[in-house]
């Protein structure tokens, strides 16, 4: 029984590491996208 929930703690941790990075992903997404909206207004405001 003991091996069984060793392998259960090992499956719960590698679930936690696969949502952390999932939030990891969204938030370089997100700063990708304000990035690309920064250079775009500044590119969009040079040229005006």
């Amino acid at each position: 029984m003991g091996q069984e929930n060793d392998t259960a703690d090992v499956e719960s941790l590698q679930k936690s590491g696969r949502r952390s990075g999932s939030c990891l992903n969204a938030f370089l997404i997100t700063s990708i996208v304000v990035l690309f909206a920064l250079v775009a207004a500044l590119a969009a405001f040079g040229v005006m």
